[in-house]
């Protein structure tokens, strides 16, 4: 043996000895841990715009919806099918279930995907109306909700693929009493889209016509202009009881075609007949509103004397059943109601609605001319569209109702509020009615939640004692869950809200404040929103459990929130193995609803302990449960001090000093010593 080999076992063995030191020490402090973590993609989408088209639609028309589906998730997400679109009446009844459509299943992260529906309104009744949008993904939903309305009157639409230049195109027509319209055109056309609506009322804006209406017709037309036509027939059917209910002949017939805002008789002629109906013919230069009339021509006349009542004429009309206050968002519309009265003695002619205090476009009223006999009511339908970009804040609306000196004005608060940040949470806003025949204020409240599906959503409702001194001036159309106060305050509580769903809640009080501001600041009193419902009424939010060291202290921290909608007592405690200890023994705190507490203890190891897992339990005991909370505690040996090292530091020098003592030794005697050594062994075997 060398020294090179006899240095090449020390180091060796030196290393050695440093190996096991370091995994003694391993065991002992473990202190350091890697965590890693597996970061997985969410799917999550909602749907960001929902586009309905028209807003106001008429009986037999057809509307668009647009959805529009925006992937706000990390991965790429599957449309799945039986997306939908419900239509809900005012009082929450689905009307009809239509099919959303899309041109594509797979949607990427950040995309955006439109997925469109039609529906017609065929005889809808005229009213307000709701459209829910559900769109259905990777086994999930995203819904969202907005207001359209259906009015009175009949609307039908018809297409021509093509009419070449110097041609006509004969298109029957349905839904209307037009019957079948004639088009000659001087230039080529493609894709020709008319749409014929015959609205109850006379359009908004139009002159009185020369004679007794029996229906108005609107054309409007796509892809055509005044430029390519050449004439237009439009045959149309009136009604042989009409004629004879109001004493007018078949020959007085005629289509009247308005144009700079005067009524032009058309060329009409009489071209058959059935048992119910007569048809015309009429010869148009294009299209625009019409009229068909009937009865002699008027004669002119001094105007009138107004009629003379026994009210003074500032008296004459009232405003029975108006909006007070409106509360919208931006992108909003709101179909409502306004009823006059003629209180005078005679019959009231060429009544005109005027708005003020809003843009132009922001409120229609129909009709906007009319005529009230003596006693008579009417009924006005207000639609109130708050554009995309409006901005937030109140709007003062003026609606006056006058002929001459007779009027009747009334002044409603529109609010437009904002949306919240995010569509994150859910909001309320508010419609304050009058009804001035059964002296009562109608008031909705509609219930809009966010972007996220809300298990419970509590609404609690404050009614002033100016409005109503107890409970029995109110009558619920939509029940209460809950009366909490009779004077009074009331709770409704609604389960199960989609993203962005619309849920109304109305009633009715007994009482019309004379001053209006009450109605104008009156906010709701609480609203709860619970995501996801407590299976437990205690929740732990946090749990350090300590790593303990034999015979030593550590200390346990516990978060718990009360997850109940009332304020709850509650009692912490520990269950810990055999031997072991807490300080305190328990802990006891009140909380609100959604409040948390931190509940701290200090747990002893004993000193027999041997190192390893231990498992341990925290229990939390409230009215009514127990929540029981799993813990583990990891036990170690204490740490090893510098002078824990003093053994192993003193075999590493005895190593060393024998490595050194067998480098230096003779290698001739320690040779010779073997051979002496081995003969004598032989020796001793012989013998």
């Amino acid at each position: 043996m060398n020294k090179f080999s006899v240095m090449s076992e020390v180091f060796a063995l030196v290393l050695t000895v440093f190996a096991l030191i370091g995994i003694g020490m391993g065991h002992v402090c473990a202190e350091d841990q890697a965590t890693i973590t597996a970061h997985v993609g969410v799917a999550q989408a909602e749907v960001e715009n929902l586009v309905i088209n028209p807003l106001q639609a008429y009986q037999n028309q057809t509307v668009d919806f647009t959805a529009t589906l925006h992937n706000t998730g990390e991965v790429i997400i599957s449309v799945g099918s039986g997306s939908k679109i419900e239509i809900l009446s005012s009082e929450n009844a689905i009307v009809a279930t239509i099919n959303l459509y899309s041109s594509s299943e797979n949607l990427a992260p950040g995309a955006k995907l439109d997925l469109t529906a039609s529906w017609n309104v065929g005889t809808t009744s005229p009213g307000s109306y709701q459209a829910k949008a559900t769109v259905y993904y990777d086994n999930r939903s995203t819904s969202r909700t907005e207001n359209f309305s259906v009015v009175a009157g009949t609307s039908t639409e018809v297409t021509i693929p093509e009419i070449p230049a110097g041609g006509q195109e004969n298109v029957a027509v349905e839904n209307t009493a037009v019957t079948e319209i004639s088009i000659s055109v001087v230039n080529t056309v493609e894709n020709v889209k008319i749409t014929i609506e015959q609205p109850v009322y006379a359009p908004e804006n139009t002159p009185a016509t020369p004679k007794q209406a029996y229906h108005y017709l609107v054309f409007t037309t796509e892809n055509i202009t005044a430029a390519d036509i050449s004439s237009v027939t439009i045959k149309f059917d009136v009604e042989r009881s009409w004629l004879q209910s109001n004493n007018l002949s078949e020959a007085e017939v005629v289509l009247c075609r308005l144009l700079d805002n005067t009524w032009q008789e058309l060329p009409t002629s009489r071209v058959g007949e059935n048992a119910t109906h007569i048809r015309y013919s009429a010869i148009s230069p294009g299209f625009s509103v019409f009229a068909i009339v009937a009865g002699a021509a008027p004669t002119p006349s001094p105007p009138a004397a107004p009629p003379k009542p026994e009210v003074p004429a500032e008296q004459w009309l009232k405003l029975n059943r108006l909006p007070i206050v409106l509360e919208l968002r931006p992108g909003e519309a709101k179909l409502e109601y306004l009823s006059v009265l003629n209180q005078s003695g005679s019959r009231i002619t060429g009544l005109q609605v005027s708005l003020a205090g809003v843009p132009e476009n922001w409120v229609s009223i129909v009709p906007s001319t009319f005529s009230l006999d003596a006693g008579e009511e009417a009924t006005l339908n207000v639609t109130i569209s708050v554009p995309s970009n409006a901005s937030t804040g109140d709007y003062g609306l003026q609606i006056t109702v006058a002929k001459g000196t007779a009027r009747a004005e009334s002044t409603s608060l529109i609010r437009v509020k904002p949306y919240p940040s995010g569509y994150a949470r859910a909001s309320v806003t508010r419609l304050v009615a009058l009804d001035r025949v059964e002296n009562r204020t109608r008031v909705t409240l509609s219930v809009r939640n966010g972007n996220t599906f809300a298990e419970v959503v509590e609404l609690v409702e404050e009614i002033p004692k100016s409005m109503a001194d107890n409970i029995n001036m109110i009558s619920f159309t939509t029940t209460p869950t809950e009366i909490l106060e009779s004077d009074p305050v009331v709770k409704w509580v609604l389960e199960n809200l989609e993203p962005y769903e619309t849920r109304t809640i109305s009633y009715s009080i007994a009482r019309i404040l004379p001053d209006y501001t009450s109605y104008a600041y009156w906010p709701v009193k609480q609203l709860t929103v619970v995501y996801e419902r407590p299976t437990e009424f205690f929740k732990v939010t946090d749990l350090v459990a300590p790593t303990l060291i034999v015979g030593e202290n550590g200390v346990l921290r516990a978060r718990l929130m009360n997850m109940n909608t009332t304020r709850m007592s509650i009692t912490v405690r520990l269950s810990l193995p055999a031997g072991w200890a807490s300080v305190p023994t328990e802990l006891a705190a009140e909380l609100d609803p959604r409040d948390a507490a931190e509940f701290t203890f200090s747990i002893r190891c004993p000193g027999e302990a041997t190192p390893g897992l231990y498992l341990g339990e925290l229990r939390a005991t409230y009215a009514g449960g127990e929540l029981v909370q799993g813990v583990t505690f990891s036990v170690a040996r204490p740490s090893l001090q510098l002078w824990d090292y003093v053994p192993y530091l003193v075999a590493l020098g005895c190593v060393i000093v024998v490595g050194a003592v067998l480098v230096k030794w003779p290698r001739r005697p320690y040779r010779k010593h073997i051979v002496e050594l081995l003969k004598r062994i032989k020796r001793e075997d012989r013998r």
